[in-house]
């Protein structure tokens, strides 16, 4: 498996992922080029950071954690290499994202193996306190035919391995607007847990049968179909009222036939 291979003869140098000058993806914190292995010249993605702050470097370096903490699971993004000071990473190169793939995902069966794709992805980053607290269709994307969640860089890390306390900390409206869950607003007092995800993979499938953008804090239910409840239930405002954990709200997808 290329992927593999690239892990293996990891060696920490940028230079062994040649690429383009122009970047197929950009954000204010990093440009993502498509790129190629020197060594043996699988294709690969190559994430460089755009900023030069300390809170940008412990964002990337948050990424590169996760990425080589759970990646070994078939739904989390791995992180094959990276710079020791957080300064770029490099992933295997997905076929596209939750955006892309949208109109396929209406399907019923489509949509359960998202959702329980993302779950299976989130059970033991949760279990050891990590919330991604940043799911949205850009950030699950198809991987070899299978889902896999990426992008931790606003993850809360497990308690005692915070990076920051600007990060960690409530009310500074962190994740993305309509898909952050209310907690995540800066005027919110409750610390996020499991629930937190939970309320953005809601708002998640909301956006795809509805194909509209969730507004901030307030749900975005499909009108009708078995859907509407479990995307109800994933989004209550309150994070006591809604499923606790992945394998709750993996309970709900047993009404759908």
């Amino acid at each position: 498996m290329p992927a593999l291979l690239v892990k293996r003869l990891a060696r920490e140098t940028e230079a062994d992922y040649p690429h383009g000058s122009e970047p197929f993806a950009e954000s204010t914190q990093s440009r993502v080029f498509r790129a190629e292995h020197r060594l043996t010249a699988a294709p690969v993605v190559l994430k460089v950071r755009r900023l030069h702050d300390e809170e940008s470097r412990r964002r990337m370096g948050r990424e590169i954690t996760a990425g080589k903490r759970y990646g070994s699971h078939p739904h989390v993004m791995p992180v094959l290499d990276a710079d020791p000071d957080g300064r770029w990473l490099v992933m295997p190169l997905a076929s596209g994202d939750a955006h892309k793939y949208a109109s396929s995902l209406q399907e019923t069966e489509a949509l359960l193996e998202l959702v329980r794709s993302i779950c299976e992805g989130l059970r033991l980053p949760h279990a050891e306190g990590w919330i991604h607290r940043d799911l949205k269709p850009a950030n699950i994307l198809l991987l070899e035919g299978r889902w896999v969640v990426g992008d931790w860089g606003l993850g809360r890390r497990r308690l005692g391995e915070s990076s920051g306390p600007r990060i960690t900390q409530i009310g500074t409206g962190f994740g993305t607007e309509g898909f952050a869950a209310p907690e995540m607003s800066a005027d919110a007092h409750d610390d996020p847990t499991p629930a937190t995800d939970i309320y953005s993979i809601g708002q998640l499938i909301g956006a795809i049968l509805t194909r509209q953008r969730p507004q901030a804090n307030i749900a975005l239910l499909p009108d009708s179909g078995p859907w509407r409840p479990i995307a109800a239930e994933a989004t209550r405002f309150k994070q006591v009222d809604r499923p606790q954990t992945v394998d709750d709200l993996l309970g709900l997808l047993q009404s759908i036939r």
